[in-house]
C-alpha cells in the first residue's frame, strides 16, 4: 500500500482527436475565438488562442518538458507543471484527447486543425459556445471519487496525499457479481419495499422524537460515540464501494481501482474507479449513481425499525440500530442533495436529462460574475444570473451545514469532555473551521477562473521551488498543536464588570420513590431553562401504583356510601306516601292489640303464681306433719 507517485517526465501524453471540428470566430472588437466541436456528442467549446494552442502541443508524442519548452519558445513565457497538469485534466475531462491512439506513429492531429497567426488573449479555460454547459464532464471525475496523485497518462484530478491505492478489485467484483447473480430477485423486493418502509420509518421517527432525543443524549455523554458514528460512515462507504462496484461489473464495466482515503483529512472512506459508468446507457447510469442513495436509505429503515422494537430490553443493539439510522439519513441528505457533484446530483441530471456540468458551469458562471471577469458572450444573460443563483444557494447551503455541524460536535466534546475543553471551545472550532472553509474556497475559486484577471500574469509567473509534502504536513500539524494547546492549557482569567446573580442552571432530581423511568422531557446541557411546575421525567413506580389502586378502591367504596346516604336522605326529604301511613297504622294497630293480649296473659300468670304459692305452703305444711308422724313412730318402735 503506497501513495501514488507521479508519472516520470519521459511519459508522452495523449493525441488530440482527429475528428474534432474547428471554426474561428472574429468577434468585433474582441480576440479570436476558436471553436472546437465534438460531433460523437454534440458540444463545442470554446478556446482563445494561447490555450487552443496548447491543445496542439498534445500529439501524442511529445512529453511534458517538451510542451512546456515549446510554449515557451513561443510565447515567451513559462508554463509550471501544475498548470500543466490542470490543463490537461480540463481537456481530457472533455473527451478531446485520443487515449487509444498509436503513439508510435506520426501525429495527424496537430496538422488537422492546424491555425496560424497565434496572439495573446485571456484564458477561457474551455467556456461553451452556445449550450449550458462549459465542459462535459461526467461527473465520475470529480474531486469526490477521483483526487489522486497527478498521472500525466491518467490525469483525472487534483492531487490529495491522504489517498493509498490498495488493488485492483476487478476479480474481486466478477467474483461477487456471480455469488449475488440468484440473489437478484431479493435486492429488487428490498428496492420496492423502500417505499412502505420509508413511510413506516419517517412515521416511527415523527412520533417518538422524546424518545429519540433521549436515546441521542445519552449516546452522546458516551465517550465512544464519535468512534462508533466515524466507524459507522466507514462501513458505510465500504458497503457502498462493493453495491457500486457489483453494478458496473454487471453492466459490463470494469473497476480497475480500490482505495482508502481521508477525508477532509481525519475521516477515512472507501473509493472506486468509476470511470466505466460514463459509457453505460441511461439505464445503467441511474441504478449504478441510484444504489448510493438506496443503500443509505435502506439503512435508515433498517436503523429505525431494530431501534424502535429493542429499546426497553436492554440491548445494546438499539444503541448500535440510532447510530446507524443517523448515519445513513444525514449522509443521505448530503450525498442526495445537488449541493456538489456526488452522486445524487449525477443521478438527477441522469434522470432529467440535464447537463452533466450544471454545476461546473454555475461555479465557472459565479466566479467570473464576482471577479468581474468576461462572460461568454453565447450564453444569455437570464441563463447566467440563474446559474449564479444556483451557485449562490450551494454556498449558502454548504456554509449553513458547516456550522450546523461544526456547532453541534464543539457543544457534543465540550459536554462529554468538560475537563479538557472549555466554554470557548465551540467558538474556536467555529472560527477554525470557517477559516478552512475560507481557505478551500478561494482555492477553488482560484483553480477554476485563476487569481489572475489574464492568462498572460498566470503564464509570466516563474517556476518557484515548491513546498515539499513533508514542509507542508509538518506546517499542519504544527497549526494544530496550538489550536489544540490553546483549547487544553487551563489559562487563568479575571472576570469583571458588573455581576448578575443567577439561579444555579444545573440542579439534582431525586425521585421520593423508587421506580422505572420511561420518559424524559428535558435531556439538559442544552441550556434550556426549566420553569417550576414543569414535568422533567415521567416514571412507573410498582409500589406507587399498588397503593393507588388501595386508594382507589376505597374511594370507589366510600362513593358507594354517599350515595346510599343522598337516597335516604331524598327519601326523609320527600316524606312518606299514604301507602306507608296506612301500613305504618295497621302495624300499630297489630301491636296495640298484642301489648293487650300480653298485658291479659301477664294477669293470668300473675293469679296462677299466687295460687302456686299456695299449694306450695299446703303441700310444707303436709310433709313437715308426716315427719312428725314417721319420727313419733320411730320412737315407739324403739321403746
Amino acid at each position: 500500500m503506497a501513495v501514488q507517485k507521479n508519472a516520470p517526465e519521459d511519459q508522452m501524453l495523449p493525441a488530440l482527436r482527429q475528428d474534432l471540428t474547428v471554426t474561428l470566430k472574429r468577434p468585433s472588437g474582441g480576440e479570436k475565438v476558436y471553436v472546437v466541436g465534438d460531433p460523437v456528442s454534440g458540444e463545442a467549446y470554446e478556446f482563445d488562442e494561447k490555450s487552443f494552442f496548447l491543445c496542439q502541443l498534445f500529439d501524442g508524442l511529445s512529453r511534458p518538458d517538451q510542451i512546456a519548452r515549446k510554449y515557451s519558445a513561443f510565447f515567451g513565457q513559462s508554463i509550471t507543471r501544475e498548470e500543466l497538469t490542470q490543463f490537461l485534466t480540463q481537456i481530457r475531462d472533455l473527451h478531446l484527447l485520443n487515449e487509444d491512439a498509436n503513439k508510435n506513429t506520426a501525429t495527424e492531429s496537430k496538422s488537422h486543425i492546424a491555425v496560424r497567426n497565434v496572439t495573446h488573449s485571456a484564458l477561457n479555460n474551455g467556456a461553451p459556445n452556445n449550450r449550458d454547459e462549459i465542459d462535459a464532464q461526467d461527473g465520475t471525475s470529480s474531486n469526490e471519487e477521483l483526487d489522486e496523485e497527478p498521472d500525466w497518462n491518467n490525469t483525472r484530478g487534483n492531487t490529495n496525499s491522504y489517498q493509498w491505492s490498495l488493488f485492483n478489485p476487478h476479480k474481486l467484483f466478477l467474483l461477487l457479481k456471480t455469488a449475488t447473480q440468484p440473489l437478484r430477485v431479493l435486492f429488487l423486493l428490498l428496492t420496492a419495499g423502500l417505499v412502505p418502509g420509508l413511510v413506516i420509518a419517517f412515521f416511527t421517527y415523527g412520533n417518538n422524537q422524546h424518545l429519540l432525543h433521549q436515546d441521542l443524549a445519552l449516546l452522546q455523554d458516551a465517550r465512544a460515540y464519535i468512534g462508533h458514528l466515524i466507524f459507522t460512515l466507514f462501513a458505510i462507504s465500504l458497503t457502498r464501494c462493493l453495491v457500486q462496484g457489483v453494478l458496473i461489473t454487471r453492466y459490463g464495466g470494469s473497476v480497475r481501482e480500490f482505495g482508502i482515503r481521508l477525508r477532509f483529512g481525519i475521516i477515512p472512506r472507501f473509493y472506486i474507479d468509476k470511470h466505466a459508468v460514463r459509457e453505460f446507457d441511461r439505464h445503467g447510469k441511474l441504478w449504478t449513481y441510484g444504489a448510493n442513495l438506496l443503500l443509505r436509505l435502506f439503512l435508515f429503515v433498517f436503523g429505525i425499525l431494530v431501534w424502535f422494537w429493542f429499546r426497553g430490553t436492554g440491548s445494546q443493539l438499539a444503541a448500535n440500530a440510532i447510530i446507524i439510522a443517523q448515519a445513513g439519513l444525514f449522509t443521505f441528505l448530503i450525498v442526495s442533495l445537488p449541493i456538489r457533484n456526488a452522486d445524487g446530483y449525477r443521478w438527477l441530471t441522469t434522470y432529467f436529462r440535464l447537463p452533466p456540468t450544471l454545476l461546473r458551469t454555475s461555479l465557472e458562471i459565479f466566479t467570473r460574475m464576482i471577479t468581474g471577469r468576461p462572460l461568454p458572450t453565447s450564453i444569455p444573460a437570464g441563463k447566467r444570473w440563474r446559474f449564479f443563483s444556483y451557485a449562490l444557494l450551494l454556498a449558502v447551503v454548504w456554509s449553513l451545514i458547516f456550522v450546523k455541524v461544526t456547532t453541534h460536535i464543539a457543544a457534543g466534546m465540550t459536554q462529554s469532555f468538560p475537563d479538557i475543553f472549555g466554554h470557548a471551545t465551540e467558538a474556536l472550532i467555529l472560527l477554525l473551521v470557517i477559516g478552512l472553509i475560507l481557505r478551500w474556497v478561494w482555492w477553488k475559486f482560484s483553480q477554476i477562473s485563476g487569481k489572475q484577471e489574464s492568462a498572460e500574469d498566470a503564464f509570466a509567473l516563474p517556476v518557484e521551488e515548491k513546498k515539499t509534502l513533508t514542509e507542508k504536513r509538518l506546517k499542519m500539524l504544527l497549526i494544530t498543536a496550538v489550536v489544540l494547546g490553546i483549547l487544553i492549557i487551563p489559562y487563568p482569567y479575571r472576570p469583571g464588570g458588573e455581576v448578575t446573580l443567577l439561579p444555579p442552571k444545573q440542579q439534582n432530581i431525586q425521585a421520593p420513590v423508587s421506580g422505572k423511568i420511561v420518559e424524559v422531557f428535558f435531556s439538559g446541557g442544552d441550556g434550556k431553562w426549566i420553569a417550576r411546575g414543569e414535568i422533567v421525567a415521567r416514571m412507573i413506580s410498582s409500589e406507587l401504583e399498588n397503593e393507588i389502586r388501595v386508594l382507589k378502591e376505597r374511594i370507589d367504596q366510600q362513593e358507594a356510601e354517599v350515595e346510599k346516604r343522598h337516597v335516604q336522605l331524598a327519601k326523609l326529604l320527600a316524606g312518606p306516601r299514604p301507602e306507608e301511613i296506612a301500613e305504618v297504622k295497621a302495624r300499630l294497630e297489630r301491636a296495640v292489640a298484642q301489648v293487650e293480649v300480653a298485658r291479659r296473659q301477664l294477669d293470668t300468670a300473675v293469679v296462677a303464681a299466687k295460687f302456686s304459692v299456695r299449694e306450695l305452703s299446703l303441700v310444707q305444711q303436709l310433709g313437715d306433719s308426716i315427719a312428725a308422724l314417721t319420727v313419733e313412730q320411730t320412737r315407739k318402735q324403739m321403746n
